[in-house]
């Protein structure tokens, strides 16, 4: 189980989406992360069409923002555009990284909570360095995945337990309660589902057998 991040920039800032791609690698490792951008196009295939798929199935897209990103007719009009829609309509989020200073506020995505911490720019001298500003964004981004990955595991789970597969909706419950373990409502669940499979003690008692162990650092 991963999440598809997209990565939505102005060719101007290579190098920033770079540095920002290190700092979220160690997820990636992890199996918690796939990433996606234009450089992993390959030769030969269309790149408006590729593009236009993974921004269509990303569960996370990241706008890149910088005075290059807002004058750019493509970033600008049809990959923001599009990820609002995605947003909007609950099939994505959509999360704006402020890189360089610009007026960002009045855009489509201006209401949305942008990262760095306080929408202070990756550039700004207030921080001591590139790496200290995009470990920033990479720990937003970081929370934003172990949401969204507690939300599919649930999801999973109820989905199981509609169709009464319910040693799969254990599994499924136990993932979810591995990435968020304050979440009583999981708990309820996975009792629910434990007294289904005739386990009673272990459903009074709120017992974890044989947990799911998600990778280090959850």
């Amino acid at each position: 189980m991963s999440i598809e991040i997209f990565f939505c920039y102005a060719r101007e800032d290579e190098e920033l989406r770079q540095g920002l791609e290190k700092q979220l690698k160690a997820l990636q490792r992890q199996g918690l992360i796939d990433i996606w951008h234009d450089r992993n196009i390959s030769a030969g295939t269309e790149w408006e069409r590729e593009i236009d798929k993974h921004l269509n199935t990303a569960q996370i897209i990241l706008l890149l923002i910088s005075p290059d990103f807002i004058d750019s007719d493509y970033c600008y009009g049809i990959e923001m555009k599009r990820a609002m829609e995605r947003h909007e309509s609950g099939q994505a989020r959509v999360i704006p990284v402020i890189l360089r200073p610009v007026y960002w506020q009045g855009a489509p995505f201006g209401k949305l909570q942008a990262l760095p911490t306080d929408a202070k720019h990756v550039t700004s001298p207030s921080w001591h360095n590139l790496d200290e500003a995009f470990f920033d964004v990479a720990e937003g981004i970081r929370t934003a995945v172990v949401k969204l990955l507690f939300h599919q595991a649930n999801a999973q789970g109820d989905t199981y337990t509609s169709t009464g597969q319910f040693r799969e909706a254990l599994t499924a419950y136990e993932q979810a309660i591995h990435i968020d373990p304050n979440n009583a409502g999981v708990y309820n669940s996975k009792g629910i589902t434990l007294f289904e499979l005739q386990r009673h003690e272990e459903a009074l008692v709120g017992q974890l057998p044989s947990p799911v162990v998600l990778p280090a650092g959850l």
